[in-house]
């Protein structure tokens, strides 16, 4: 299911199942030493009106994003997620793997994460982690192509995804559009300080992904997502779109500001 590298890091699961993942080939990701981490993601700034798609009812919302006379309302909102790392610190657990490195390095099968648009925060991933510190997470969206096992099994599953990592569903001007983007962007984050695991406890991050930014120019005005002329600027957009941090409680805000 993992496909493993030789510098120090984690995980993945399957979505809203609430599964366990284990680091494997890390000794001390196990038993008394083991610390369960998880991983939240939430789409939707909390600044960003929204409109009920079905009925009173429904806690589905959708995003709205209006200027002038254009409006955009997105209905969905997908990316593919295909790697989570943490950059272990000095005080990190180090692993017996037979290069030496400290807790390796696992990176995903590609994972299709749907993202909430209803301004809350939904946890997706959740791993058994080595207990230690760590100083940093770096986390990988990135289109899948036909190649090894896992990416077969991936666009099976998902054919429509073929080259494809992210993918919204809408309305602009009340014309129904569909966006299929191959974004390939990395998301890095620096601990203020250290995240300190302890055995026996748990931690959360969450990324945070401002879906209402991703079809706005420089200015903030919507612009029409089926134009080629914006492929660019959205394409800049969205990888400007996502952070992740340290939370807690799991209420999409970060906890040391």
């Amino acid at each position: 299911m993992f496909s493993m590298h030789s510098s120090g890091r984690i995980t993945r699961a399957a979505a809203f199942l609430g599964l366990a993942l284990l680091l494997g080939a890390c000794s001390d990701a196990t038993g008394a030493n083991a610390h369960a981490l998880s991983l939240s993601v939430t789409g939707k700034s909390p600044s960003a009106p929204v409109a009920s798609r079905t009925t009173p009812f429904s806690p589905s919302l959708d995003v709205v994003v209006a200027s002038g006379t254009n409006t955009i309302t997105i209905t969905k909102a997908q990316i593919v997620l295909s790697k989570i790392e943490l950059e272990p610190g000095s005080a990190t657990a180090t692993c017996t793997g037979t290069e030496g490195d400290d807790c390796p390095e696992l990176k995903l099968d590609p994972s299709l994460v749907d993202l909430p648009l209803d301004g809350t925060t939904k946890t997706d991933f959740g791993a058994s982690i080595p207990a230690g510190t760590y100083r940093g997470v770096e986390l990988k969206i990135a289109p899948v192509s036909s190649g090894d096992a896992s990416s077969a099994t991936f666009l099976t599953a998902h054919p429509g995804f073929n080259g494809v990592s992210v993918h919204v569903e809408g309305t602009y001007n009340g014309q129904a559009f569909v966006y299929n983007g191959s974004v390939d962007a990395s998301i890095e984050a620096e601990f203020s300080t250290p995240m300190s695991l302890t055995s026996g406890s748990g931690s959360n991050l969450t990324m945070f992904v401002d879906v209402a930014s991703w079809f706005k120019d420089s200015s903030g005005n919507a612009i029409d997502p089926s134009s080629s002329a914006n492929a660019s600027t959205i394409a800049d957009q969205i990888k400007r779109s996502f952070r992740v941090f340290e939370d807690e409680n799991k209420d999409g805000v970060e906890d040391h500001r």
